[in-house]
């Protein structure tokens, strides 16, 4: 009986000493299980760190591209506005540039038409002068005109009363002392040249007086 005893501690012990080498290696692969998962939950923070990390960077870089991109669109903006304000400028200059030249253009042109109008009026006065003066020229020389021509009737009538003042004495003395022919100066007198005969040319020339001109064939007018 005491063998059997001894025996069954043996076995019991053995038993303890398996189930203690047992739990060790339990606890040896609960640990190495834990020390896995300890390993790969510091992996999945580590990725997840990366991720993350890489995510920020992804959001940083498209927030620094569109704020930049912006930026560009608001820059290129501001160059075409300034463009565009330059030429508007530039515009407003050549306009008021125009505008000024054909106020020039304007103002020469009416200046030119005031000094041909003022030439216009220089020579129609110029004109209308001459024409006074020759107007006048040619009354003076009218009144010449008449007054020779009434100085030549006046001197022809003087020359007339005269004449026949003379003219009839001569006629008397002559038809006193024969030398005329009374039927020729009859005729004569009566418009009868030719029976008068050779005496009618004797008898006009003794007796036909210097003829007074008539004024409107003589008058100048």
């Amino acid at each position: 009986m005491g063998n059997s005893d001894s025996r069954e501690l043996d076995r019991r012990q053995k038993n303890v000493y398996e189930l203690s080498r047992d739990v060790r290696s339990m606890q040896q692969r609960v640990e190495e299980y834990r020390e896995l998962i300890h390993n790969q939950m510091n992996l999945f923070a580590s990725v997840h760190t990366v991720m993350f990390t890489l995510l920020a960077v992804v959001i940083v870089w498209l927030f620094w591209w569109h704020q930049k991109r912006a930026d560009d669109v608001e820059k290129r903006h501001r160059v075409e506005r300034a463009e565009i304000e330059q030429k508007l400028l530039q515009a407003q200059e050549i306009e008021r540039e125009q505008r000024e030249s054909v106020m020039r253009q304007k103002c020469v042109l009416e200046e030119n038409l005031r000094e041909e109008e003022l030439r216009n009026i220089k020579i129609t006065f110029e004109m209308q002068k001459q024409k006074i003066e020759h107007e006048k020229k040619l009354a003076e020389l009218n009144n010449r005109h008449k007054l020779a021509y009434l100085e030549t009737v006046l001197s022809q009538t003087v020359q007339r009363l005269e004449s026949i003042g003379r003219g009839g004495n001569t006629k008397k003395a002559m038809l006193g002392n024969g030398a005329l022919n009374k039927e020729a100066v009859e005729l004569c007198e009566e418009g009868k040249p030719e029976e008068a005969g050779d005496d009618f040319a004797e008898a006009k020339h003794l007796l036909s007086p210097s003829i007074v001109p008539r004024v409107n064939a003589m008058s100048p007018d």
